[in-house]
């Protein structure tokens, strides 16, 4: 079930531009990330329609561009993911508490190397309308020189490591300094005009984060665009953002059985009966066939997954006679592969006896949806004595495996498998909505199939289409 999320009203004519970072060189990659990052864009636009997602070379020409027409500008560089769509409304509460800030972003303190200050360029605001009051300065590239700068006053505290100062300010000495880094001209301008430059606060930085593509570029992108593993040494050569998003493509979703629903649990039948319902082994979204009056009687219900314990997991909840959740995890061997909904690597079962509290709390509101714990047995009473298939197939690519088992009016559901963060990661942003295009196609050959689902471009918001040839040529 989706999370729930305040809506961003956007009085203050916000926008997001998605960037190129000034040390990303190559082109292939760099459109790759640049589609990964504006899906993540696509979530924060669900929580506003007012909200504008624009495109830009660098920051400096996002500003020439787009200033004159926003009062705020959300730079994120091809490469920033993230997890919250919430994130934007934490943004708008930092732009009210600071109404006199220039700038947000990470500050890094490079004195100790010479190199001055620095705005790293993955996850940049920009107060427009103070930019523009201030004479419109540039941003400031890897360009080096020396010239007079503040002598920044900075926190004792960091965020990591020591240059992540958790502020700075303008101590109102200067003095010649040597500067190198990304936003040096920015933050001079602007403390030189009194402006407020600010860090990103730890709550904004838990909502997203930055897979850096520059470096070992060429490298990245063979893997990518070839799908393998880099060997040892090639791993050698890869930085740990690199590391971090091809495990993202290679090992996201390994064998994570899906115990929680992440996204809305209704399965679109608007009323209507099925034959057949086909569903991914996931959660307990299929409880819907029933709480919607969704099967016909003595229809089936088709489960597929390219995952065998998913699968697993189902037939499990379908032999066992447990009436409750704790007992029915327990006494499943692959317990250990149940994950939940933003929770990763905690144990569902702390030292495998007693069940997680944070579960437990999420697990509540799938009772709620379904009408309490009393209710959601009862469903789980008739799953149980429902007709069901159960197999091990690939929606994404060989979706006809799926296909041919259908019989009668069907109801296929795709849930959110089309829209998620590792197969935008495997086959970016316009691949993933390609297979998703793709499926449609292949429906055409049977048709009476009722497909829904998220299609990739539409993140949040439950899609629905029928393969009657009719309706498909209205699409």
């Amino acid at each position: 079930m989706n999370t729930p999320q305040r809506q961003f009203n956007n009085n203050i004519n916000l926008c997001v531009c998605i960037h190129q970072h000034s040390a990303t060189k190559h082109k292939e990659l760099t459109d790759h990330m640049r589609e990964y990052t504006a899906y993540y864009a696509g979530w924060l636009t669900t929580q506003s329609t007012k909200l504008h997602v624009v495109q830009a070379k660098s920051i400096d020409d996002g500003l020439k561009k787009f200033a004159d027409r926003y009062d705020h500008i959300l730079f994120m560089a091809a490469g920033v993911r993230l997890f919250s769509g919430s994130i934007i409304n934490d943004i708008a509460t930092e732009i009210e508490a600071h109404p006199d800030y220039l700038a947000a972003a990470h500050i890094l303190d490079w004195t100790w190397q010479n190199r001055w200050y620095e705005l790293h360029e993955q996850f940049v605001l920009i107060n427009s309308k103070t930019w523009k009051e201030i004479g419109r300065p540039r941003f400031g590239t890897f360009e080096e020189g020396e010239k007079e700068l503040p002598v920044i006053e900075r926190s004792e505290e960091n965020f990591h490591d020591n240059y992540t100062p958790l502020w700075i300010k303008d101590s109102g000495k200067r003095k010649v300094q040597h500067y190198s880094c990304p936003g040096w001209n920015l933050i001079d301008t602007g403390l030189r005009f009194g402006c407020e430059i600010i860090n990103w606060n730890l709550k904004i930085r838990l909502q997203r984060t930055y897979y850096y593509p520059e470096g070992a570029e060429q490298l990245l992108w063979n893997v990518i665009k070839n799908n393998y593993k880099p060997s040892q040494e090639e791993h050698k050569k890869l930085i740990g953002g690199h590391q971090q998003f091809l495990n993202l493509i290679f090992n996201g979703v390994q064998d994570q059985i899906w115990i929680i629903n992440s996204e809305d649990m209704y399965i679109q039948n608007n009323g209507d009966d099925y034959d057949t319902v086909a569903l991914p082994a996931s959660g307990f979204k299929w409880l819907e066939c029933f709480h919607s009056n969704a099967l016909k009687d003595n229809g089936n219900i088709v489960f597929y997954d390219w995952n065998m314990k998913a699968l697993d997991w189902i037939q499990h909840i379908k032999k066992s006679q447990a009436t409750d959740i704790v007992e029915l995890i327990r006494t499943f061997k692959d317990w250990k592969h149940l994950t939940w909904y933003g929770i990763y690597n905690k144990p569902i079962l702390q030292d495998n006896k007693d069940i997680n509290p944070a579960f437990m709390k999420s697990f509540k509101r799938t009772l709620e949806y379904f009408g309490g714990e009393k209710q959601f047995w009862k469903y789980i009473a008739m799953f149980r004595n429902t007709d069901m298939t159960f197999m091990q197939a690939d929606v994404i690519k060989q979706p006809e495996n799926i296909i041919k088992h259908f019989h009668g009016k069907t109801l296929f559901h795709v849930s959110n498998i089309f829209s998620t963060d590792w197969l935008v990661a495997k086959y970016g942003f316009s691949g993933a909505i390609k297979l998703f295009n793709d499926l449609q196609i292949k429906l055409f050959s049977k048709p009476g199939i009722k497909l829904t689902g998220y299609p990739p471009n539409q993140i949040n918001n439950n899609y629905a289409i029928i393969s009657d040839t009719s309706m498909i040529k209205e699409l």
